[in-house]
């Protein structure tokens, strides 16, 4: 039977293959075993002063537009249709409901706006540019919380090589990146880092500094995979010393 081109991404998540026509993509069940396994497949890579699982009633404020520019899957082959797609504010939101954590709403309504519009101009899922936080934003979400949560984002594809660039906003850090790291990690005693890319990252920090990265895959409900692990860490936490590329002698 011939296939038109993405025929199947518009319409074989839909396709009535289980008992009595039921739907079986993207049923419940896989919603819920997706969501588990995503969450015991992060690595928590390192956990320095206890910084997770964040106690209850935790005031946290949320930085980087990977919170709202959430990348769920990768490019070509690699990417999934989804029924919905919940981000890390969003997920982060359900646990402020459940009364375990208390979001600064300011900070992420910016990303927000900032991110709609850089979709606006053309942007694409995973390719737009860190925003500079305005002064009196991050003075006052050091006001509202005393815990920071900084997420990255990457897009990954086939079809380029990684650029292993200082400042290429790949491997490494954008220059946007490394100044928003560096004012909140000046500004808060808390940090976590969440990762949300398909591929290394090269995430560097100054000695003494209290960041804590976290691996994560992405999938489509990322919000509530990250929000778990965040509540719930792995039993033994991965320690992973990054070293210099190859290139880099």
């Amino acid at each position: 039977m011939f296939m038109k081109k993405w025929t199947r991404v518009a319409h074989q998540p839909c396709l009535p293959m289980g008992k009595g026509g039921r739907r079986v993509t993207a049923c419940e069940e896989h919603i819920q075993l997706s969501r588990k396994a995503a969450a015991e497949g992060m690595v928590l890579l390192k956990n320095e002063g206890e910084a997770l699982p964040l106690k209850r009633g935790t005031k946290v404020a949320l930085f980087g537009k990977g919170q709202i520019d959430y990348v769920r899957g990768g490019g070509g082959s690699g990417e999934v249709t989804t029924s919905y797609t919940r981000n890390i504010y969003e997920g982060m939101k359900i646990k402020e409901a459940e009364g375990k954590v208390q979001i600064f709403d300011a900070l992420s309504v910016f990303y927000q706006k900032n991110v709609a519009q850089q979709y606006e101009e053309g942007k694409i899922i995973g390719m737009t540019v860190e925003p500079a936080v305005p002064e009196e934003l991050l003075a006052a979400a050091r006001r509202a919380a005393d815990t920071a949560v900084i997420t990255i984002n990457r897009f990954s594809g086939e079809g380029w090589d990684r650029k292993g660039i200082p400042g290429d906003g790949d491997f490494y850090l954008s220059p946007q990146e490394t100044a928003m790291v560096e004012a909140v990690t000046a500004a808060f005693p808390k940090v976590i880092v969440v990762l949300d890319v398909g591929g290394e990252l090269l995430f560097s920090r100054k000695k003494g500094e209290q960041g804590k990265p976290e691996g994560q895959p992405s999938v489509p409900d990322g919000g509530r995979r990250q929000q778990k692990t965040a509540f719930q860490p792995g039993k033994d936490p991965w320690e992973y010393q990054v070293k210099k590329p190859p290139w880099e002698k």
